[in-house]
């Protein structure tokens, strides 16, 4: 699969978000594999709809696991359904991160 397309954009992140605050995306397509590179594991790229605003989202292994218990382990499943994460401090660097809580 070719990433090239997903070099750069907007990607929503937790940086100007207050630890405890709840975030709602729409997924309007499939996602894409990111393949694990430096000091980043594997992950997979949705694009969303985030305020009305079209977006990507990155979700690391532990959500995208959590997020296919919910709604099946094809992301084409995923395209239409609304979800739900909350903003904490991640362990890695102290930053904010999002966390799939339905």
């Amino acid at each position: 699969m070719d990433i090239s397309n997903m070099s750069g954009g907007d990607f929503l992140t937790a940086k100007e978000m207050r630890v405890g605050d709840r975030v709602k995306v729409l997924v309007t397509g499939e996602g894409k594999i990111q393949p694990a590179e430096g000091e980043f594991k594997a992950a997979v790229i949705l694009e969303v709809k985030h305020n009305g605003k079209p977006i990507h989202l990155r979700l690391g292994v532990k959500n995208v696991r959590a997020v296919g218990d919910k709604h099946g382990q094809d992301t084409k499943n995923w395209v239409g359904k609304e979800l739900e994460f909350m903003v904490y401090m991640t362990n890695y660097q102290n930053k904010l991160g999002f966390q799939f809580v339905g």
